[in-house]
């Protein structure tokens, strides 16, 4: 290492070899750079300009990395038709709300259907759902609904429902505004495809079941990848709904799919969130501009 060339293409490069192996450890961005520059000894073996243009190269990449988009926070709530459900829910730190809604088919000569859903007064948006369905259908209400930048302090999820069902609330960190591919199954399946749009993305699927009797059992329905995030029924079976999630590392078409329950009349919903990506800081841009100074000088030599 201590015979390195003092050449700016050779640090780049290896540089940017060392901000993948350290990303891979989920090093924080500056914590990566210290790692790259003790690797380097780059203070020994390079001229300064050399030495900030690699910087500016590496703050970048760190940069342009992305956070990953993770889960800080879950609610639930069970709710009949006599009365309409509401969460309290502190949605401090996060820059999404997520909620699953699941209603029961048309028993009680109810529609299955949720009206509204709003936090704090502020509607969220429907991203994979199915639409309403009239009393005398026998299917669910099923869906995934979002809204970006929730309040900060404690909020108060609210959902206008006809009939029985279930309401499951996730806060997300490290997503970028909207979503991206989403997806819906026919009626009476428990798969659904889903290409996605970017990479790292954050795919939440969700088994609707109980949609043509009381078939909500979801007590053996597992995910066939992803990981469980809540799987809800009531006391009667009459609907339940499994959800999962998983992390995509490139993007592409890709199956989520479950096993196990009775699919009669149920349904899968799918929302890719996007990950974040970290906009430079000043300190980046003046390390760049440097990095351009370098270039030239090293031209006109």
């Amino acid at each position: 290492m201590d015979s390195q060339p003092d050449n700016l293409e050779y640090h780049c490069h290896r540089m940017t070899i060392w901000v993948i192996e350290s990303s891979m450890t989920e090093l924080h961005p500056w914590m990566m750079l210290a790692s790259v520059m003790k690797k380097l000894k780059i203070m020994k073996n390079t001229n300064k300009l050399t030495t900030l243009a690699a910087l500016a190269w590496v703050t970048l990449a760190a940069g342009n990395a992305g956070a990953a988009v993770a889960i800080v926070g879950q609610l639930q709530a069970t709710y009949d038709r006599t009365n309409s459900p509401d969460m309290v829910f502190d949605a401090s730190g996060a820059n999404k709300l997520v909620v699953v809604v699941t209603g029961q088919h048309g028993f009680n000569n109810n529609a299955g259907k949720v009206n509204s859903l709003t936090y704090d007064g502020v509607p969220l948006i429907p991203a994979s759902y199915r639409t309403a369905v009239t009393a005398s259908t026998d299917t669910l209400y099923h869906g995934i609904f979002y809204l970006d930048n929730p309040a900060t302090s404690a909020g108060v999820i609210l959902a206008s429902v006809e009939n029985r069902g279930h309401m499951v609330a996730f806060l997300l960190t490290g997503t970028a505004d909207g979503v991206g591919a989403t997806a819906m199954s026919a009626n009476g399946t428990r798969t659904v495809d889903l290409t996605t749009t970017a990479a790292n993305s954050f795919v939440m699927f969700a088994q609707g079941l109980g949609g043509a009797g009381n078939f909500g059992d979801t007590r053996s329905v597992t995910a066939d990848s992803g990981t469980i995030l809540s799987s809800e029924r009531d006391p009667s079976n009459w609907t339940g709904h499994v959800i999962a999630g998983q992390t995509i590392a490139t993007p592409g078409t890709n199956t989520f799919s479950f096993t196990g329950g009775n699919v009669a009349g149920g349904m899968v919903a799918a929302v890719e969130f996007l990950e974040a990506t970290t906009i430079p800081e000043p300190t980046s841009t003046a390390l760049l501009g440097l990095a351009g100074l370098a270039l030239l000088r090293r031209r006109r030599k």
